[in-house]
């Protein structure tokens, strides 16, 4: 779910005064310069990734042509004796229609049918029409020859997913996280805390969340103010943890409630939720659902202070996982802007996901098979809403040592800086969990809603919940908590353990990058297969390199 509106809307009494918030300062080019080479590469990944399934068996097929002035008569001429019609004629266009044989045979090009890896069936072209030498004083040039469209839902037409969204069982078998669940480690001996902005959340809802699935009784501790609003966004960050760790401790921190004055800074505000936290939870699992524009609202400087509250955390065996927003690459669009694309101006990544310190969370579309078990992902996106999993290179972070290996540093990206996120997990609404909220409901107060959970705000405690399941299970076979997470995911990466513990999501893009193998600004490295990760990190922990 997209929650970078209502954050903006919230957070506006602390960035409107906030010191070191100059809206807008650092903000890219306007250029488009990176479009085109972005939509060639998206084009050639879907049929690369596809399933070629032989000639195209459909009756007829159909496209658009650009038309030069006064071309309209000599193309139609020239399409006729070939067999081809030509229909909604304008000055600058029309549409050619033809069976995909005489089609492909009047433009020199193969139309073939192909599956996505969703499942989704199209047919398109192997390669884009040119425009024939007899037709260049009439004919500008053809589009692309495909059916496939937003319209069914691209390449990530999620499959097996229940009408309601995916339950418990459900993720836990796709991640492969049923083995530590089987095994009894439940994240027990586990502390997580969730970091909201200024939203709360139903004690009734989780108590039915937790009927519904027979999972123990939960009741989070809450760290300052009990919010009573309904936030469909903080209830779906709790039921996520709890669904996957049934035995950890919640603890609910709102960072808002730090706010101790008018003339507080985002940066000020963060650096005394990051101590507080450190200082009552040392150890803890921290998920933030939540993000703000990195050069909008802060300065290098902020950034050094936060980061090193990060760390401070995380030499205690503190782990971070923060969303990496749900708008496409575009965390920079100002707010005035929300609903329009503006382009290289709104595009950035955010805080905190982009702290050296932080394992920033990407999201994906899942497909299950009958029994649940994992079938493929792609990228999570829904470029025509501006929505989809976020994603980037910083304008302020210098890319760490440890970030390294395939796909690193790749698509143009600045070599110097911090790329994000780092890893990834299931976003999409389409193919998310059933999420049990009052502010769900139609008026905000049915307890029992039930709606399908969704957004980077998904992602991150996903990784929560399954980090504490392998935390306990590492402690119980003589390892320890995984801590500062990152050098150790960018290891495996390159290492290519037996059992792989990253699915590699090479299929899909969001507003600016494409997945492809290794890492990507779009999912990072993949998402997690928990069983084989967890082993993996423990064969590290006892000097077992691959």
């Amino acid at each position: 779910m997209n929650r970078r509106a209502r954050h903006l809307a919230a957070a506006a009494a602390v960035a409107v005064v906030a010191t070191t918030a100059a809206c807008g300062a650092g903000s890219p080019s306007a250029s488009q310069s990176g479009a085109g080479p972005v939509r060639q590469l998206t084009w050639a990944s879907v049929l690369h990734h596809s399933a070629d399934l032989g000639p195209a068996k459909a009756k007829s097929v159909s496209m658009l042509v650009a038309l030069r002035p006064g071309g309209a008569a000599a193309f139609r001429t020239w399409a006729v004796a070939r067999g081809l019609r030509v229909s909604d004629v304008t000055a600058s266009g029309a549409t050619l229609t033809g069976t995909p044989k005489a089609l492909g045979a009047a433009l020199g090009v193969a139309i073939r049918d192909w599956r996505a890896p969703g499942g989704v069936q199209f047919l398109a072209a192997r390669t884009d029409a040119s425009v024939p030498h007899e037709l260049a004083g009439s004919v500008r040039g053809f589009g692309r020859i495909t059916t496939l469209h937003e319209g069914n839902s691209m390449l990530a037409t999620p499959k097996g997913i229940p009408p309601k969204g995916l339950t418990p069982s459900d993720v836990m078998r796709a991640y492969n996280a049923l083995p530590l669940a089987q095994a009894g480690d439940f994240g027990a001996d586990q502390t997580v805390v969730i970091y909201e902005f200024n939203d709360g959340f139903n004690q009734q809802s989780l108590d039915t969340f937790d009927r519904r699935f027979n999972l123990p009784a939960l009741t989070p501790v809450v760290n300052g103010k009990d919010k009573t609003t309904d936030g469909v966004e903080t209830d779906m960050d709790i039921e996520t943890v709890h669904m996957i760790a049934p035995g950890a401790k919640i603890v609910y921190d709102d960072v808002y409630d730090y706010i101790n004055s008018d003339q507080d800074t985002f940066a000020q505000v963060f650096h005394r939720a990051f101590q507080d936290m450190d200082k009552k939870y040392p150890g803890a699992i921290w998920s933030a659902s939540l993000g703000f524009c990195e050069f909008m609202f802060f300065q290098p400087a902020d950034f050094q202070v936060l980061d090193a509250d990060v760390a401070t955390a995380e030499a205690h065996g503190t782990t971070f996982f923060a969303s990496s927003g749900d708008t496409g690459g575009l965390d920079c669009t100002p707010s005035k802007s929300i609903g329009e694309f503006p382009g290289e101006q709104g595009k950035g990544v955010a805080f905190p996901s982009v702290l050296t310190h932080t394992t920033g969370v990407g999201g994906t579309t899942l497909s299950v098979t009958a029994t649940s078990d994992y079938a493929d992902e792609a990228v999570w996106t829904a470029s025509i809403l501006s929505q989809g999993t976020g994603g980037g290179v910083s304008q302020i972070v210098a890319r760490p040592d440890w970030q390294a290996g395939t796909g690193v540093g790749d698509q143009g990206v600045n070599q110097q800086f911090r790329e994000v996120p780092d890893i990834a997990a299931d976003a999409d609404p389409a193919s998310g969990t059933i999420v049990v909220s009052a502010g769900a409901s139609s008026d905000g107060k049915d307890p029992t809603a039930v709606t399908s959970g969704g957004g980077t705000s998904l992602s991150a405690p996903m990784w929560a919940g399954f980090t504490a399941l392998m935390n306990t299970y590492l402690r119980q076979h003589g390892g320890k908590a995984v801590g500062f997470l990152n050098p150790t995911l960018y290891y495996l990466g390159s290492h290519t353990p037996t059992l792989p513990p990253f699915h590699d999501i090479t299929l899909g893009n969001n507003d600016f990058y494409v997945a492809t193998p290794g890492y990507d600004p779009v999912t990072g490295l993949g998402t997690p297969n928990v069983a084989y990760l967890t082993q993996a990190i423990l064969g590290l922990q006892k000097g077992q390199k691959s």
